[in-house]
């Protein structure tokens, strides 16, 4: 539970964050990071979880990376890392229904934006508010927040 905490409130500044500067935050990434693989580990060693459940997830921050890396950043990296730490709580699965219900927001406000003609083709959005309202979904749907 502590993990799902923090993950809220990191995404809630994170989303604020990104809102403004369009970056993430790495030092404050960095720290979160830290701090939710000490509470995975706690969790191991108390027999909540496995090595595999515990960080799984991180795989969707890697590819999102790798996707970056691949179209020469029109995917923040810092979008990767965000789904990586949101990967050290959720694990595969729920990070991958995470991407994919931000993915939906993002895009059906974007093509809302274009339509009202509020934002050109070209437009960037920024990412991580999207991810904050899809863990909010995933909070809402399993009831685990």
């Amino acid at each position: 539970m502590l993990g799902y905490m923090i993950l809220f409130i990191y995404l809630l500044f994170m989303a604020g964050y990104d809102l403004k500067r369009r970056e993430i935050q790495l030092g404050i990434s960095a720290a979160v990071a830290v701090l939710l693989a000490l509470v995975q580990i706690y969790g191991i060693f108390q027999g909540e979880t496995t090595w595999i459940n515990a960080f799984s997830g991180v795989v969707v921050g890697i590819l999102l990376i790798g996707v970056s890396i691949v179209t020469r950043g029109e995917i923040g990296i810092g979008d990767g890392i965000t789904f990586i730490i949101s990967g050290m709580v959720l694990g595969i699965f729920e990070n991958g229904v995470l991407l994919f219900i931000s993915l939906l927001f993002t895009a059906f406000t974007g093509g809302f934006l274009f339509l009202i003609k509020r934002v050109g083709r070209k437009y960037t959005m920024p990412f991580v508010p999207f991810v904050f309202v899809g863990y909010g979904v995933i909070c809402l749907w399993n009831t685990i927040c």
